[in-house]
């Protein structure tokens, strides 16, 4: 009866483990509160909540060094030419926090690698006035990643 008893909890425990994961959502389109396609004006306000502007750099990006993260050291954003949108978003991840699974379903994100590096993209359809966005996880271990962005679609 005991062994019944088990085998029955078991079944219940690996049945819930993968609707767990059959019911993943897909990313977001942000990292840390920093929205994609948000203005400068915009952004601005949770930039400096999080983090503190490295530099700004040619072609209309930025780097920010985030203040008190765990798991992401920088955030690498880019905006169009007159910055009332933001292009793409990209953190850089401390070593060895941050898995490929943490970010995206992996099982239904297209899997390329190359040599040591390993590249996880979901590609996530417009809805509800959200342009569509593709979201890459890449990095040289196959567990952790290193990269994790965000970009418009067609960017």
């Amino acid at each position: 009866m005991k062994v019944l008893v088990a085998f029955c909890f078991m079944v219940l425990l690996m049945l819930s483990c993968n609707s767990e994961i059959g019911n993943k959502t897909e990313p977001l389109p942000e990292i840390m509160g920093v929205k994609l396609g948000a203005s400068k004006e915009e952004a601005l306000p949770q930039l400096q909540k999080i983090a503190t502007l490295d530099k700004q750099e040619r072609k209309q990006q930025e780097v920010w060094t985030l203040t008190g993260d765990q798991s992401y050291s920088h955030l690498i954003i880019s905006y169009d030419k007159e910055y009332t949108s933001m292009r793409f978003i990209n953190a850089l991840a401390k070593e060895k926090r941050v898995r490929y699974k943490d970010v995206m379903d992996i099982n239904t994100a297209k899997l390329t690698t190359s040599g040591p590096n390993y590249t996880y993209e979901l590609e996530v359809p417009e809805k509800n006035n959200q342009p569509a966005y593709v979201v890459k996880a890449i990095g040289t271990d196959p567990e952790y990643l290193q990269y994790y962005a965000i970009e418009k679609k067609g960017n």
